[in-house]
Parts: structure tokens; sequence; C-alpha cells
């Protein structure tokens, strides 16, 4: 059962980034250097969500296994879940390969994001949608990021 409003949003956060992460590095896009090197030097996520501050990804990029195992505990117990430590393992949704959250299988802002090729929300035509605004009810953080982002590509 939650209790903490901060470890909730924490948790999210993470979750997200596990789930939604996008890392720039090797993707080309329309948008201006500017926006490019920014969102690369945040890792902004589709949602919105800044990578960096993700328990996930800290410890996936540290090899941190006792990171992780303090992070599935954490988790797990917030949530009432049943998270393992070898489930943190995060490199952001969008990187290729098999190192994601087990969330970002099921993630429908993910999976909606990639079908569109977007680079984040931000750059998306039904931005914001009804699925991304119940997110960013949670994560308001997230939600002026994307605004920002937003309102450099018009």
């Amino acid at each position: 059962m939650m209790n903490d409003t901060n470890d909730r949003r924490e948790f999210l956060k993470c979750m997200t980034w596990a789930s939604l992460g996008l890392m720039l590095g090797g993707l080309k896009c329309s948008t201006s250097q500017k926006i490019k090197e920014k969102e690369m030097s945040e890792m902004i996520a589709y949602c919105g969500i800044d990578c960096h501050e993700c328990g996930a990804l800290l410890a996936t990029q540290a090899d941190d296994d006792l990171k992780r195992k303090q992070i599935a505990e954490q988790w797990s117990k917030i949530y009432n879940s049943d998270i393992k430590p070898e489930d943190i393992n995060c490199l952001g949704c969008t990187t290729e390969g098999n190192v994601h959250f087990t969330y970002c299988k099921v993630c429908a802002i993910r999976k909606c994001a990639q079908e569109k090729k977007a680079i984040n929300c931000a750059h998306c035509t039904s931005y914001p949608c009804e699925k991304l605004s119940e997110f960013l009810k949670m994560v308001p953080e997230a939600k002026q990021k994307l605004d920002e982002i937003r309102s450099t590509l018009t």
C-alpha cells in the first residue's frame, strides 16, 4: 500500500523512464540542433520524464547490484509488488536490445509513441492525448518538460 506521495511519484518517474526512456544518441531528427542537444543531455522519455532521475537507469549505468536490490525492495514495498533486483535494468525504452524494465513491454504510452515514431510525446500531433494526460496528472514535472519542448517546435 502506498503511503508516501513522494515515493509514489519517484516510482512513477522511474517506471516511466524504464518503460518510456529516450536516448537520442543514435537517432536522426528534424528538430534544431539545440533541441536535440538539450534532449540528449537530459535524456527525456516519451512522456517527459527526465531519465537521469530514474534509479533503474542509474543502477544499470553503474552496474550496481546493491542499488538494484535497494530499488527492487523499495518499489516492491511501495507498490505491493514482487520486483526482483534482476528486473532493475534499463537503458531506455527506445534503445535497441532487451535491456528494459519489465513494465516496458506493457506501457501504452511507449507503444503509441513507437508506432507514431515520435521523438517524444511533445512531437506528436495529438499532444496531449487522453492517455498521456492521465499520466501527466500524476507527474506534473513531466508535463512541464513536454510543454517546454513543444513550445520550441512551433
